[in-house]
């Protein structure tokens, strides 16, 4: 009888193993050891094969938890191995489809996430991963979009510097440009000029070169140098600042909100932005 009861513990250990993914209802699951569940696709498009390069939205999240989600635009180019990451799992969508996958939690499918975001997910065993597939090219296609896009932001580039210019031409103070930025001290400072790690209070006021005015003036304490907490444009301007500077900053949409914009429409892509910048304290931590 002992024998017999530990045969049984030994299958059913087995079969709610092998059975972990079984609570996905609606999946299907892929030879190659992911599951996957279609929620709509489009007629008429040609699968991704192998070497062709995909656009998609992805959204991560783990399996039943809504409280760490993060959703980001990626180009990744597919390939039919035998590695269950993102190359994998994208063979054979279409422009158009909406897909979901669940896989092991591995480095591979991870590695695509900023750093922060890698650790966040790293602790669940199974990774939900959401994709709207925005476009499907070949290689050569690819490639010759790469080049065209390269010359379209160029120009695009060009013309913000030459708006820059044509704006600083006519302002009453005077820029000159430090650390890709363009600055004027409004009023010097004599203390630290702030360090990463060091916590610092900032007042600010932004707004478009048009004049319309992003936010009123608003008051921020943070750790210089951490991420998600100011645009890029303002660190670079406070490296260049003392405690008790205030500055007015013309920031370039390139250390500002890109070629995307904010996400709310607010910004629009390629928007230069200009702030009334006060650096107010700067302490150790």
């Amino acid at each position: 009888m002992r024998v017999f009861v530990q045969i049984m513990v030994i299958i059913l250990t087995f079969v709610s193993c092998s059975n972990s993914f079984n609570s996905y209802e609606g999946y299907t699951k892929h030879e190659k050891g992911y599951w996957y569940k279609l929620h709509s696709f489009e007629e008429g498009y040609i699968k991704a094969k192998n070497t062709d390069f995909v656009s998609a939205e992805l959204q991560f999240s783990i399996p039943n938890n809504d409280s760490l989600v993060f959703t980001d635009s990626y180009i990744i180019q597919v390939s039919n191995t035998d590695s269950v990451c993102l190359p994998l799992m994208l063979h054979d969508v279409k422009q158009g489809d909406s897909i979901s996958f669940i896989a092991p939690n591995t480095r591979c499918i991870r590695n695509v996430l900023p750093a922060e975001f890698f650790d966040l997910f790293s602790d669940g065993k199974e990774l939900q991963i959401t994709a709207k597939i925005l476009w499907v090219n070949d290689a050569i296609t690819y490639e010759k979009k790469v080049k065209e896009y390269a010359i379209w932001l160029a120009s695009k580039l060009e013309f913000e510097k030459n708006y820059i210019q044509t704006f600083i031409s006519k302002h009453s103070l005077t820029f000159t440009l430090q650390n890709g930025i363009y600055k004027s001290i409004v009023k010097p400072g004599t203390g630290k000029i702030p360090q990463n790690g060091d916590i610092v209070s900032i007042r600010y006021q932004g707004s478009v070169l048009s004049g319309e005015i992003i936010n009123h003036f608003t008051s921020l304490e943070f750790v210089y140098g951490s991420q998600w907490q100011v645009i890029e444009g303002i660190e670079k301007a406070l490296a260049t600042m003392k405690q008790g500077e205030r500055a007015v900053i013309i920031v370039p949409s390139e250390f500002a909100w890109g070629e995307k914009g904010t996400s709310d429409g607010s910004i629009p892509p390629f928007t230069t932005v200009q702030f009334d910048l006060e650096l107010v304290s700067v302490t150790q931590k």
